[in-house]
C-alpha cells in the first residue's frame, strides 16, 4: 500500500512539474541595422564661395570660402584661412598609380606613425567619399592630417593626341601644425569644400 501511495505521489509530482514548466524560448536577437550612408551635402550656404582655379584646367573643381586664400605651390594650389599659416588644404589630386580607395585607406590606417581620430563615409554624386582624420607622428612635431577621398573621379591623363580619360581616387589633403588647438581645426570648412566638388 505504501508502495502504491509512493508511486501515486511521484506520478503526481511529475505531472505537476511537467504542467507548470513554461517552455523557455530564447528571444530572437535584435539586429542593429547598418546605418545608411548619407549623401555628402554642404551644411552652409556656399553660393558666395569662390571657384577654385582647378576648374580652369581639370575635369573637376570645387569652391573655397571667401575668407580663405588660394595660392600657388609647385604642382598646383593650396588653400588656407587668411592670416593662418599653420593650416592649409592641398588642392585635390587624382591617384593615378592604380591605387583603389581601399588601398589608400589601408595605407593610412595601417601606418605605425598615424593615430586615427576620425572617420566618416558618405555618397556624393553616386561616388563613395571617405573622410579620415589622424595625427601623424613621423615628423619632429606631430601634425593633424585630414583626408577626403572620392572614388572613381574622371581625369584626363597624358597630353595632346595621347591624352585620354581615366578614373582615379580624388584626394583632398589638409594639414595643421597647431596640435594645441581644436582636435580637427577647420573641419567644417574642409567638409563643405569637399561637398562643393563637381566632376
Amino acid at each position: 500500500m505504501i508502495a502504491v501511495l509512493a508511486v501515486v505521489v511521484l506520478v503526481g509530482i511529475g505531472f505537476w512539474y511537467v504542467v507548470t514548466q513554461v517552455e523557455t524560448i530564447a528571444p530572437e536577437p535584435t539586429l542593429t541595422p547598418t546605418p545608411e550612408i548619407q549623401e555628402l551635402t554642404s551644411t552652409v550656404d556656399t553660393s558666395d564661395w569662390i571657384e577654385s582655379s582647378y576648374g580652369e584646367s581639370r575635369t573637376f573643381s570645387f569652391k573655397y570660402p571667401p575668407e580663405w586664400e588660394e595660392y600657388m605651390v609647385p604642382g598646383g594650389y593650396n588653400y588656407r584661412p587668411v592670416g593662418d599659416e599653420s593650416y592649409y588644404v592641398s588642392g585635390p589630386g587624382v591617384g593615378l598609380n592604380g591605387e583603389t580607395i581601399t588601398d589608400i585607406i589601408d595605407q593610412v590606417t595601417n601606418s605605425s606613425t598615424n593615430v586615427i581620430i576620425h572617420e566618416e563615409r558618405y555618397i556624393h554624386k553616386d561616388r563613395q567619399v571617405v573622410f579620415i582624420g589622424y595625427v601623424n607622428h613621423s615628423e619632429a612635431n606631430p601634425s593633424i592630417i585630414t583626408l577626403a577621398l572620392i572614388d572613381n573621379v574622371p581625369y584626363i591623363a597624358g597630353y595632346g593626341d595621347s591624352s585620354h580619360e581615366i578614373t582615379g581616387v580624388l584626394g583632398f589633403y589638409s594639414k595643421s601644425k597647431n596640435t594645441s588647438g581644436p582636435v580637427m581645426p577647420y573641419y567644417d570648412e574642409f567638409y563643405n569644400m569637399v561637398s562643393t566638388s563637381s566632376y
